[in-house]
């Protein structure tokens, strides 16, 4: 291409420009969606754009000889247009020499660029081109896409959206009717989140709410809306009660939460998984509990929980579920030792049972074997070892239909036989004192303990199998304290009874 030198004039604000060839265009593959783009001059042809981010990139066709481009822009098409950038020709290959790329594009504006080619004389004067043609670029903000809403409750709907690129925020509109009366229900800026949400609090059981959502950017201080999304609609039921069931005796207690909006609920129950029956219609929504009474121990109830709401057509809530075995109340034991080879378990008493098993085992986790069936509160566990720990535990029993019903086993308790405690008495003389108690039951023998104070050391001072002796050779005036403890051999093993309570007294 030929450049000739500039000659122009200006008439009535019109710059004409004379004898000078245009850049021609080409489209690219990729031309962003929410980038409008308008061939101001149909006679030429529009340069290649492409939105990156809120970067506007557009490209041209290479003129020959040109040194360079000069790229202006005017924010109307007729309007004043100013330089915005030059574009050096970097060589044949280079896209770069092609290439304009416009960063900070704002919203909702739409800007107008020409690009006109130049080249330098040796006499350093510049030729230019003619101006290529006109073309417009608007970002164009759009509407969000998936917009979805679900109820979280009774008294709350959740809406939620895709982020819409360049938007700083979102407008949520709310109607009654498909068709109008949309009412801005509140604002969501933008954070970041690829997904957006909000959370509507305004609404009744038992009516159709539609959805729309426009985002928006600020433009010169004030909010440009996109257009409006297709409209989204839920029917806002009332929330699934959330139910428990306890037992107690031959009672259920059926307990839920609060259902915002709820005027009632019904209960309905079955003895199998099928079949349910009304059970009762709580008409007071401030009611939360029903006692289900009389029922058969060892016997499964499912039960089902629904809302409703009377003002509206009577709505119910869906179904929550629970199910209860009846089972007896378990009772707590205790052990205790009995005797050297013996040991005496008691429990509570449960009133609704027919009688009690009692189950002992030689370790905590072993193997627990019955011993005994009971209706008493109480068993006397003979013939053990003593020095051994036993372990017990009970469980109670109803006799349903000819068939016994359980309840869940006691705590578990433990005990060890051991010797009973001498009950000990003193009796001063001269320069000598006497020890007695009466004779322990399954005890080998006895040992007596010595000490001139009552926290002092005590020495052993007579092994015996009496049921008394005398310490003599005394201090006159002195005062001795004295304890006692029966033993007994098991297996070769001598296994100890508890010391006595300390005694103490002065010899004459």
């Amino acid at each position: 291409m030929k450049f000739k030198k500039l000659a122009s004039i200006v008439l009535s604000g019109v710059l004409i420009v004379s004898n000078i060839m245009l850049p021609s265009t080409t489209f690219a593959n990729e031309i962003s969606s929410n980038v409008e783009v308008n061939n101001v001059n149909e006679s030429l042809s529009t340069p290649t754009i492409r939105l990156s981010a809120n970067t506007v990139w557009f490209y041209w066709n290479k003129i020959e000889n040109a040194m360079g481009y000069k790229v202006f822009r005017s924010t109307s098409e007729y309007g004043e247009y100013e330089e915005v950038a030059e574009v050096e020709n970097l060589g044949d290959d280079s896209i770069e020499s092609t290439r304009y790329i416009m960063s900070d594009l704002p919203k909702e504006q739409t800007f107008y660029f020409k690009i006109k080619a130049y080249n330098v004389l040796p006499s350093n004067e510049i030729i230019y081109s003619d101006y290529s043609n006109v073309i417009s670029v608007k970002h164009t903000l759009f509407a969000p896409n998936h917009v979805t809403v679900c109820p979280i409750n009774g008294s709350c709907n959740k809406v939620t959206w895709d982020k819409s690129y360049g938007a700083e925020g979102y407008k949520i509109f709310r109607s009654t009717n498909k068709y109008n009366g949309y009412e801005l229900i509140g604002t969501v800026k933008y954070i970041g989140e690829n997904t957006q949400t909000f959370e509507d609090t305004n609404v009744v059981a038992n009516q159709i709410y539609y959805y729309k959502i426009a985002s928006y950017v600020i433009v010169d201080g004030v909010e440009v809306l996109s257009d409006l999304t297709g409209r989204v609609e839920i029917l806002t039921k009332l929330q699934t009660p959330t139910i428990t069931v306890t037992n107690l005796k031959n009672t259920n207690t059926i307990k839920w939460d609060e259902v915002h909006d709820a005027s009632g609920y019904k209960i309905l129950y079955s003895n199998a998984d099928g079949g349910y029956v009304e059970l009762a219609d709580i008409k007071n929504g401030d009611t939360l509990s029903y006692t289900h009474k009389g029922l058969e121990y060892g016997k499964t109830y499912y039960y089902k929980v629904k809302a409703y709401n009377s003002e509206n057509n009577s709505i119910e809530s869906k179904s929550s579920y629970a199910t209860a075995k009846l089972t007896l109340t378990s009772t707590k034991a205790k052990a205790t030792p009995n005797t050297y080879s013996s040991n005496k378990i008691t429990w509570n008493k449960v009133s609704e049972a027919d009688g009690y098993e009692v189950y002992k085992a030689t370790s905590k986790t072993g193997t627990y074997s019955k011993v005994k069936t009971t209706s008493s509160l109480s068993y006397i566990n003979t013939s053990l070892t003593t020095g051994k720990t036993y372990y017990y535990k009970v469980r109670t029993y109803r006799v349903v239909n000819g068939k016994k019903i359980y309840s869940s086993y006691s705590n578990t308790v433990s005990a060890k036989p051991v010797l009973k405690t001498p009950n000990v008495t003193l009796k001063a003389g001269s320069k000598k004192i006497t020890i007695k108690w009466i004779k322990i039951n399954g005890a080998k023998g006895y040992k007596i303990y010595r000490s001139t104070s009552k926290n002092g050391k005590y020495s052993l001072i007579k092994t015996t199998t009496s049921s008394s002796y005398t310490n003599s050779k005394l201090k006159k005036g002195g005062r001795y304290y004295y304890k006692v403890r029966a033993y007994r051999i098991v297996n070769g093993k001598t296994i100890y009874g508890n010391y006595s309570p300390i005694k103490n007294t002065k010899a004459m």
